[in-house]
């Protein structure tokens, strides 16, 4: 199962294939792409592509998370935000950006200016 997902993986991120320009500069970056690719696995992709059944449930389903599978345009549709919707503990550093993936590598936090 493992392997078939890595699998999934290097097939829709261009970032973790071999011989690409696409990879990522930071450690935010990719954790970034993979939180996104994990949205998706869970929210909106079937657990089986045999079945019409297995492509319309997804796993968020079978834990009971949600009621029906989404699309990607209502999985972002409402923009939220850490400080008003709360944020797991954590995935504060990496919403900050305050990760570190070298030891000598410079971090710059990220400065999110526009609130509403």
């Amino acid at each position: 199962m493992i392997n078939h997902k890595h699998k999934l993986q290097r097939h829709c991120l261009a970032s973790h294939r071999r011989q690409t320009i696409a990879a990522h500069k930071t450690l935010a970056g990719l954790q970034d792409r993979q939180l996104l690719h994990r949205c998706w696995m869970n929210h909106t992709k079937g657990v089986s592509e045999r079945t019409a059944a297995g492509r319309r449930t997804t796993p968020a389903m079978k834990l009971g998370i949600a009621e029906r599978s989404r699309s990607g345009r209502s999985l972002f549709r409402d923009r939220r935000f850490p400080k008003r919707d709360g944020l797991p503990e954590e995935l504060r550093a990496l919403y900050e950006g305050r990760v570190k993936a070298r030891p000598r590598e410079r971090v710059l936090p990220a400065l999110h200016r526009i609130a509403y």
